[in-house]
């Protein structure tokens, strides 16, 4: 395929604009997180904002795709999963 690039931001709200560390893009094949995924990209962030995925994900065959976004190694050691945290329109069908 390789014709279809998958991208997503994240946007931090009610969070303490001290708070620093890593968002997780996380692209699992299915319309949930099971399994590994066979996608994962990671961007800093530091305080409320909109983060951007840095690469876009282009898949190799078609299919149902599921965004997972999460902060990971924050400073004062917390993650939070970015909402919404079940939504349809996470998922992403790609046809062949």
């Amino acid at each position: 395929m390789g014709t279809t690039a998958i991208g997503a931001s994240a946007t931090l709200t009610d969070i303490p604009a001290s708070l620093s560390g890593m968002i997780e893009f996380d692209i699992h094949l299915g319309t949930g997180t099971l399994g590994q995924p066979i996608f994962s990209v990671s961007t800093p962030f530091n305080g409320p904002g909109t983060y951007p995925m840095p690469n876009g994900f282009v898949p190799e065959a078609a299919g149902t795709y599921y965004l997972e976004v999460m902060t990971v190694n924050t400073s004062d050691s917390s993650s939070y999963q970015v909402p919404p945290f079940v939504n349809p329109e996470l998922s992403t069908t790609i046809s062949g």
